[in-house]
């Protein structure tokens, strides 16, 4: 009897049987299946990703549906393997290298992977071990994985998972699972303790010892400079890797949930970040075929705040340093199995192109806020130009909440910001136009922020106060050699703008008192006063189109540490984001809090900041679809009230509390009704743009406040990080953050981020 198998570690019972195959390009057969078989079972050896791969498998299903199997694939007799069933059973062979294994699959419920040699030996035990582990998990893991039955004779007997196809992107259910693996099994510590530091370098080693001429030799060059360029000793965040985290190994099972098979490659104590990596350069390169540059882009795009917090534990991350040691490791591990491979595929060329360009790419350098200002003024060489404000000062050390008013034409301002849009380090530029400036707001690659004005006229809202020509004539370069507005120019600018807006000079300036400038005459007469009128029209409308605010919401149970973070997020959006804040309690209030009407406004809101909450007595229906109707009204209408007042006014809204406590905890208004009632009224609201469910554990939060007891902590918690996952997936353009604030920096640095999406 003839054997199918690439060698011969499927033992075989004996029993001839006919077979069906299809070959690899050698003649070889790949996927061998019963003659007799009803159902493509096969199929699940190949993930479908691409629309080439979806057409293939429907190609596939249709031949079985029309029982044309035996007409179109190629038939054998061979001998019965001897675990398979009757029928319903599927071989593959194995891909060829050191890590090929065979893969039976039994029948419906089992499958059967066959070690050939001593890697896959290797592997296969990992795999037991990593599964064993999954099944100790302290908490219960958002994602199924096979179940092992038996590991013996280097055969894995595992349990099928349902397959219903594959994703072709990362999913929030995948950075779910990544975050699960990394909390679960969370360590730091430097790089000199972890096991496959030294096995890293070791491979390195023997790679540069080698004499095999298919590997670049720059390649190796480049991995010994960038091995040299860690500190072994700098503390790095570890978790457990899946090692092969890729859309053919993520599956969707019963009920859509997230399936993940093939534990071989699994490592614990692996650099977080590892799997949501090698999905984007596998699907890169295997799938997509893209170059080095989409897929780095492809990497960071998918890194939102809240990603970033799920899958490396930390919003101020390196991601590059990460991504760094990620293809280190990679890199070495799969060169080191390739140079015992006689015959290479196309697919490990293909990996060596990107290689190449992913290392040539990834050496250290700065691109931070001191480099673009140097690359700004750089810019300017030549150009007529001056610096509101700076004096003698260096631009390069302003506070991160500085900004930096530059005074030039407008062909010049248009000319800079195209330069500046094509800066290295720079993500992306908010640039709001006026008829008298251009206000900037550049984000870093990096995170960092620089607002930039570029002024051609100096003008309160319908009047011009100096004319910034003369300014810039009557320059002076600073010791830093930029050129700045002299400090006469500089008084009168203080005093007309700060005067003009009814405010007083601040202190830093150190301008003496002194009557107003004369504002220029020729500029604010004539038909220039009519267009400076339009003009101002014109700007205000443009501005509330175009630069509008936006609304973040923060909710939480007592004890979260709302009020904290508040009070932080505003001082950081009127610093950082440039934005006024308009602080609202709850609701938009354009109807006054109903004891209001007994006690008074003042009153009112006295008795609800002493009386605690979740105290009130009232247990009458009527009652409560009365007062509910109340306060739903208040939100309806209060809504627009507030999105005309602040939000066309760019302002940034920001509630301590929403609606969702009528949802998830209307007890807090005394209002006792079933929570479906307000969740009907959900869908009837604006959403809020950014919404943020602060929580803890109980033991932080009983520590801060003692309102709540510990089952009740437990059960809203749950319940509000259900609404906002639901309302994430309902409303996909708005974001529902659940945010554990545990360390307020690491909360801060979170909020941060997240909201300086805004700036686009």
């Amino acid at each position: 009897m003839k054997s199918v198998s690439l060698t011969t570690p499927v033992r075989i019972a004996g029993q001839p049987v006919r077979v069906l195959f299809i070959a690899n390009p050698d003649g070889r057969p790949r996927w061998v299946w019963p003659a007799d078989a009803r159902r493509p079972t096969f199929l699940s050896f190949y993930p479908a990703v691409t629309l080439r791969q979806r057409a293939f498998r429907l190609a596939v299903r249709l031949i079985f549906m029309l029982g044309l199997q035996r007409l179109v694939f190629s038939s054998v007799v061979i001998d019965r393997p001897e675990m398979a069933g009757e029928s319903d059973w599927a071989l593959f062979t194995g891909t060829t290298g050191p890590n090929r294994k065979e893969v039976l699959i039994r029948d419906r419920q089992t499958v059967v992977k066959i070690a050939v040699g001593p890697d896959s030996q290797d592997n296969l035990a990992n795999e037991a071990r990593t599964l064993k582990k999954l099944e100790g998990a302290k908490t219960p893991l958002p994602f199924v994985y096979p179940n092992l039955v038996h590991y013996a004779d280097h055969r894995l007997s595992i349990t099928r998972l349902a397959d219903y196809g594959t994703w072709d992107t990362i999913t929030p259910d995948h950075i779910e699972a990544l975050r699960s693996l990394r909390a679960g099994f969370s360590e730091q510590g430097g790089l000199h303790t972890w096991p496959e530091w030294i096995a890293t370098n070791e491979r390195l080693t023997a790679l540069e010892a080698g004499s095999d001429t298919r590997i670049p030799g720059r390649l190796l060059t480049d991995l010994l400079v960038l091995a040299a360029a860690f500190d072994p000793v700098r503390p790095v965040r570890y978790g457990l890797s899946h090692g092969d985290f890729t859309p053919w190994n993520t599956l969707r099972t019963d009920g859509r949930q997230l399936g993940i098979i093939d534990w071989e490659l699994a490592r614990e104590q692996t650099p977080v970040g590892y799997d949501y990596f090698h999905f984007h350069l596998q699907q890169g390169i295997m799938v997509e075929r893209k170059s080095w540059s989409r897929i780095y882009a492809d990497i960071h795009a998918g890194l939102t705040p809240l990603v970033k917090l799920a899958v490396f534990g930390s919003i101020r991350v390196n991601v590059d340093r990460y991504l760094r040691l990620y293809l280190l490791h990679h890199l070495t591990y799969y060169l080191s199995v390739y140079t015992r491979q006689e015959v290479w595929h196309p697919q490990i060329h293909w990996q060596l192109e990107v290689w190449r360009d992913a290392l040539g790419d990834l050496t250290p350098s700065g691109h931070g806020r001191p480099q673009l200002i140097a690359s700004l003024f750089a810019a300017l060489a030549g150009v007529d130009y001056a610096v509101l404000k700076l004096g003698d000062g260096d631009p390069a050390d302003l506070p991160p909440d500085s900004d930096l008013d530059i005074l030039l034409s407008r062909t010049a301002a248009e000319t800079l910001i195209a330069r500046i849009q094509s800066f290295r380090g720079v993500d992306r530029v908010r640039i709001v136009r006026k008829s008298f400036m251009a206000s900037l707001a550049i984000v870093l690659s990096n995170g960092q922020l620089l607002h930039l004005d570029l002024i051609w006229k100096l003008k309160r809202k319908a009047t011009v106060f100096l004319e910034a020509a003369t300014l810039i004539e009557g320059a002076r370069v600073n010791a830093h050699g930029i050129r700045v507005v002299n400090e006469r120019d500089t008084a009168d600018y203080l005093r007309l703008f700060y005067g003009l807006n009814g405010q007083p000079i601040p202190e830093k300036y150190a301008v003496p008192g002194g009557e107003l400038p004369v504002l220029p005459i020729q500029s604010n007469r004539g038909w220039q006063k009519w267009r400076n009128r339009f003009d101002y029209v014109q700007d205000t409308l443009l501005t509330a189109w175009r630069d509008r605010g936006f609304v973040v919401t923060f909710s939480g149970v007592d004890g979260a540490g709302k009020s904290t973070v508040i009070g932080e997020v505003t001082q950081l959006i009127d610093k950082r984001i440039r934005r006024p804040v308009k602080v609202l309690r709850h609701r938009p209030s354009v109807l006054p809090i109903l004891s209001a009407y007994v006690h008074g406004k003042e009153g009112a809101e006295q008795r609800s900041v002493e009386r605690l909450p979740r105290t009130g007595n009232n247990r009458n229906l009527l009652s409560s679809l009365l007062r509910f109707g109340y306060y739903f009204t208040d939100y309806l209408f209060g809504q627009a009230y507030v999105y005309v007042r602040y939000v066309l006014r760019g302002y940034a809204v920001v509630y301590d509390r929403y609606y969702y406590d009528f949802v998830l905890d209307a007890r807090r208004s005394n209002i006792e009704l079933p929570a479906i009632v307000p969740r009907l009224g959900l869908p009837l609201l604006m959403k809020p743009r950014y919404n943020f469910f602060l929580y803890a554990d109980p033991d932080t939060i009983l520590a801060r406040k003692q309102e709540l007891d510990r089952a009740t902590i437990v059960d809203l918690t749950n319940r509000y990080r259900a609404l906002f996952r639901d309302c994430q997936d309902r409303y996909p353009r708005h974001v529902f953050a659940s945010v554990e604030n545990v360390e307020l920096a690491e909360t801060l640095a979170t909020v941060r981020e997240t909201l300086q999406t805004s700036i686009k």
